[in-house]
């Protein structure tokens, strides 16, 4: 099903090597053909698609459901969250933090966040600028698990606790793509200009630009929801539909990285608020064009440490680069400017050209081990930009849906729960009651062992991570069973909990994978 507005107007390219755009009425007609198809191939449960030209919208709508249950279409108003694109929101807020003289790209956190304040090392205290943080130049981990399973502390709380979040890499040595330092860099900027990074979303960006049915994750009310495509994942050769309002905390604590709810319509307004170079439909403008052009400059290698790349599709995708909050590429010749985003089953992409005032925003509501979601949204952008360019389009229906040979996906591969010679057991181990007890990060915080009222072995940490521990054959090693509601996002059955042991042979920490981190016993 296809729900859409559109409007349309004749242009003319400037670029060169581009000869024939295609006309407005046939644009939208092979658009439409070609998503129609990607849906009913995938079996996708919802899509949305924004089309922008400079500073018209020339196609928006919606493709499938909003709930399979109810079966409302998706419109261009149904909104869908946008995970990490939700990055280039707060980037956008520092630039207009720098424009307005509240902050410098250059500037310590420390002169910032006070005397306080420390990262790991007393280098990454005294040197750390926003523009590290927004380019993942800490070295940091994503500490995804940490997220899933909500700490429950406030974005100050996360502040005074950075210190401790352990880092793999050296500053400013590799690219580490981590949510994190973008909550710490909302805390700067609120710092800086005493305004609230929800506040200052509405007042700064929303609102200027009429972005009337764009929302975050921590305002998302019970209307917002009935507006809402929810998310779907394919469990046991069905869709699930994923319980958002539930696990909807999990993005709530890293708003500033992933908290964005948006629809079709709005987003054209936003990717054409960056074709204008910060101005508003109007011509008014908003934000300082030097400070927001600032944002889309490459400032770190993000191929992570490959030095030979080897093209996956027959046209160039080249992808080198990390801004802040966006990602920079070339596709066919033409510079890019982009970024990808997931939370629970939605995916989405932005992506515009920024010589040739193009822009594509595609997202879905549906993950299945079936496909690759960002290939979904890579098809959709590259299909409707290859119009635009006067290109003919490299993929059709048939290679989109069965995109052999450069694009032939290995079957996903979830990571192995345990080791082939562990299989589950029972619920407890000789002196499982040595396991038991509260375990304790400094930065992550309290994760405790417990029995029930039936004597099972348990666990919680954080808001959202609970569940059963089986024996295995392999001493102190235990296969999770997670209880609801997370049993929604890790596909896997389970995966390691492993019990620590000093040399005298007594329980002094665990280790998760997904948490990557060992907790030490409070003392």
């Amino acid at each position: 099903m296809v729900s859409a507005t559109v409007s349309f107007i004749i242009f003319t390219l400037t670029y060169t090597c581009i000869t024939h755009p295609v006309e407005a009425d046939e644009f939208a007609t092979k658009l439409e053909k070609y998503i129609q198809n990607l849906v009913d191939c995938k079996n996708l449960t919802g899509l949305a698609v924004t089309v922008v030209k400079w500073n018209e919208t020339i196609y928006q709508g919606g493709f499938g459901y909003q709930t399979l249950e109810e079966k409302q279409p998706v419109t261009e108003k149904t909104l869908f969250n946008v995970g990490s694109n939700t990055k280039a929101f707060t980037s956008t807020l520092a630039a207009d933090a720098v424009g307005r003289g509240k902050l410098q790209w250059d500037e310590p956190l420390r002169t910032v966040l006070g005397k306080d304040f420390q990262l790991q090392d007393e280098f990454r205290t005294s040197e750390a600028t926003i523009r590290d943080l927004l380019a993942h130049k800490l070295g940091m981990p994503n500490y995804w698990g940490v997220t899933t399973a909500v700490m429950n502390f406030t974005r100050e709380e996360i502040v005074k606790r950075f210190r401790y979040f352990p880092v793999k890499y050296g500053f400013r040595e590799w690219f580490l793509y981590s949510n994190y330092p973008f909550v710490l860099a909302a805390a700067t900027i609120e710092k800086a200009t005493g305004e609230r990074w929800e506040e200052a979303m509405y007042n700064r960006i929303y609102k200027p630009l009429g972005m009337t049915g764009a929302r975050i994750a921590a305002t998302m009310t019970d209307d917002d929801w009935s507006k809402t495509a929810w998310s779907y994942t394919w469990i046991n050769n069905t869709y699930v539909k994923n319980p958002e309002k539930t696990n909807i905390r999990t993005v709530v604590e890293i708003d500033p990285a992933g908290g964005v709810f948006i629809n079709a319509e709005d987003m054209a307004k936003w990717i054409k608020f960056h074709l204008r170079g910060g101005k508003d439909e109007k011509g008014s403008q908003l934000l300082n064009s030097a400070a927001l052009q600032e944002t889309y400059k490459p400032m770190m290698p993000s191929l992570s440490g490959r030095r030979i790349y080897k093209p996956k599709y027959p046209v160039d995708n080249f992808n080198p680069t990390y801004a802040m909050g966006w990602r920079n590429g070339l596709y066919r010749g033409r510079p890019t400017v982009f970024h990808t985003g997931s939370y629970s089953s939605y995916a989405s992409r932005v992506t515009f050209f920024p010589s040739n005032g193009i822009g594509v925003w595609s997202a879905i509501s549906t993950d299945s081990s079936l496909f690759n979601q960002y290939d979904v949204n890579r098809f959709v952008s590259w299909f409707a930009s290859d119009l635009l360019l006067g290109k003919k389009p490299w993929l059709n229906e048939t290679t989109s849906c069965d995109p052999s040979p450069w694009s032939r996906r290995r079957r996903r591969k979830r990571r192995s729960p345990i080791n082939k010679r562990s299989q589950p057991g029972t619920t407890s181990q000789p002196n499982s009651t040595e396991y038991l007890g509260d375990y304790f990060h400094p930065g992550f915080g309290k994760l405790t062992v417990f029995l029930d009222e039936n004597e099972n072995l348990k666990f919680k940490f954080g808001l959202l991570l609970h569940g059963l521990l089986l024996s295995t054959s392999t001493p102190d090693t235990f296969y999770q069973q997670l209880d609801f509601p997370l049993v929604f996002r890790f596909h896997a059955p389970g995966s390691d909990f492993v019990f620590i042991r000093n040399k005298q042979g007594v329980v002094v920490g665990t280790r998760v994978f997904y948490l990557e981190y060992s907790l030490p016993p409070v003392l």
